[in-house]
């Protein structure tokens, strides 16, 4: 859209003469409505959001102040352990009148996490930087001809393989620690961990 000439962004004035991969002078915050599955997520401004009901200023404001904590925070935490925290997506809902978190955060499947020690470099060469999330995997679906409609193609292994390592380096580097697998039935797994939280 940036190259179509589009400098506004969910009501986000974005200046000209933009490169790819370049940090935004500040943060911008990007709403988008939840669509149902299946179907696709529309960004829109807040404005739009207020104008169809969804949300009112005061409710929207505070979710951007914890967004805008919860992203520094992963920007803080991911610059200590060499790592670019470049954005990421959190989702809210409301439970009994209180602002209600959920789904993953700051995960590398919910943000985009790139390598610290050589983004300058690569940048100045207009080349990509080394990326540790999901990109990996989009990237490789869109050269299928994969838009996001319809049945994805299914990952090879190599494929499979590269997206693992990649996320378990996300983890080691937050960690210090090499990545322990365990292996067995992944149900098990996920109940153990949730069943303290009375899930």
């Amino acid at each position: 859209a940036y190259q179509k000439g589009d400098r506004n962004f969910c009501g986000n004035e974005v200046p000209d003469g933009m490169r790819k991969n370049e940090a935004f002078p500040e943060p911008i915050i990007t709403p988008s409505t939840k669509a149902a599955q299946g179907e696709h997520d529309e960004s829109v401004a807040p404005s739009e959001l207020y104008k169809r009901g969804a949300v009112d200023p005061g409710l929207y404001k505070e979710l951007a102040r914890i967004s805008m904590r919860l992203y520094e925070r992963g920007v803080s935490r991911a610059a200590d352990h060499g790592m670019i925290f470049v954005d990421t997506k959190y989702e809210f809902g409301i439970s009994n009148g209180k602002i209600m978190l959920m789904d993953e955060v700051n995960t590398p499947d919910s943000s985009r996490y790139w390598m610290k020690d050589d983004y300058e470099d690569r940048f100045e060469k207009g080349e990509e930087p080394r990326k540790l999330d999901k990109e990996y995997v989009r990237t490789w679906l869109s050269e299928q001809g994969f838009t996001g409609d319809g049945k994805p193609p299914k990952l090879t292994d190599e494929i499979r393989v590269e997206a693992s390592a990649r996320y378990m380096e996300v983890v080691e580097k937050f960690t210090g620690e090499p990545m322990q697998l365990d292996v067995g039935p992944v149900d098990k797994s996920i109940y153990s961990i949730l069943n303290p939280f009375a899930y």
